[in-house]
């Protein structure tokens, strides 16, 4: 089949917005007379309900998906928005009680209640496409890099001459500085030469089984974040102050996806990755700067004959409001206020090629923490 492009992809587009608007009547009443007034009513927004989505098929899909063609990513957007709200008043004014007010039904005042489309746009994150940057390196990497564990070899054999002589001699560590360097020893000496060697033997067992001739590979790299927003404000009538709260909280999930048609070699030999590896701490670097990830990512497309990327992300805000009334006037009494919940969430695709500028990152975790002061308080006179 011929390669897909832009014009072949057909649009499928669907709406659904069923929001209820629900009536309410105000009355008033008088003590004086046991009389009952209606004075007003009206209709407002006590559920939503919005559906959007905007998609791209590919012809033939299944088909194609069949006979193992490499398909594009399509773009893709999805919104959707639930919630409800109910609301009440009932006052009584003067002193003995002599005009009440009351509503029949939900009068929600605040209509700006539900999760909207630009709520959801205003927490779109940035940067994300480095994780298509670390998909593909992800493809690359999955090879052995047998000429870097060459290169180092000479550490491994120092590290052994080390250790077996300090056994020899029951030298073991007695003050800060040795205990340090034993820490970075076993985390970056001995812990990485055993997934060196665990490494090297699953790439003989893939080589000699014939496991290694994988082409197609896909990849992804995600990350999640939460966080809560807090907004109040407050309004006054002169009988009574209203104190508003909205609530929301957002969890952002961003995720790159690569998908290839490339043959990685068991064993690799790439003298730009060996040469970023053997720079004295190098890796300390990659904790915040993604160099090594931007050098396997060039090379996944040096090799690669074909693919296909995306960057995605999906917002999901749940959002709260609340209204409570504190009364100011002696003469005023009664019960007021709102409470509304909604979700709202959106989901996005975009095709994207692969990046190449190292990004900042932060891979610092507990014991990162710990290798880092080990190496400060190493270097320290």
């Amino acid at each position: 089949m011929p390669m897909i492009v832009a014009k072949d992809l057909v649009r499928r587009d669907r709406e659904e917005l069923a929001d209820t608007l629900s009536g309410y009547s105000v009355y008033r009443y008088l003590y004086s007379d046991s009389s009952t007034t209606k004075i007003g009513e009206g209709s407002r927004l006590s559920t939503a309900y919005r559906h959007h989505t905007i998609g791209w098929d590919i012809p033939n899909f299944h088909r194609r998906r069949r006979l193992g063609e490499l398909l594009p990513h399509t773009s893709f957007s999805h919104y959707k928005v639930t919630g409800s709200t109910t609301a009440w008043y009932d006052f009584v004014y003067g002193v003995p009680a002599h005009d009440r007010v009351y509503v029949v039904g939900n009068a929600s005042e605040y209509q700006s209640w539900p999760v909207t489309t630009d709520i959801i746009n205003s927490y779109i994150p940035e940067g994300y496409n480095k994780y298509v940057q670390e998909a593909a390196a992800a493809i690359y990497s999955s090879g052995y890099d047998l000429l870097t564990f060459v290169a180092e070899l000479a550490d491994v054999r120092s590290m052994f001459l080390k250790a077996g002589t300090a056994l020899l001699k029951l030298d073991f560590p007695r003050n800060w500085r040795r205990l340090t360097n034993a820490y970075l020893s076993a985390r970056y000496g001995w812990r990485t030469l055993f997934f060196d060697l665990e490494g090297l033997n699953k790439a003989i067992k893939n080589l000699n089984s014939g496991k290694g001739k994988k082409s197609r590979f896909n990849k992804s790299r995600s990350n999640k974040t939460t966080t809560i927003n807090t907004t109040d404000w407050t309004s006054d009538n002169g009988s009574y102050r209203r104190s508003h709260v909205i609530v929301e909280r957002v969890s952002i999930s961003v995720k790159g996806s690569v998908t290839a048609d490339i043959e990685i070699p068991e064993f690799q030999i790439n003298p730009f990755v060996t040469a970023w590896e053997v720079v004295p701490l190098s890796f300390v670097l990659d904790w915040f700067l993604s160099v090594g990830k931007s050098i396997a990512a060039a090379s996944f497309l040096a090799c690669n004959s074909s693919y296909a990327a995306s960057t995605g992300y999906r917002i999901e805000v749940d959002r709260s409001y609340s209204e409570t009334t504190t009364w100011t006037s002696s003469t005023t009494s009664g019960s007021r206020g709102q409470d509304s919940t909604s979700n709202g969430y959106g989901e996005f695709r975009k095709p994207c090629s692969v990046p190449l500028t190292p990004h900042f990152t932060f891979r610092m975790n507990p014991w990162k923490v710990l290798d880092l002061l080990g190496l400060i308080l190493q270097r320290t006179k």
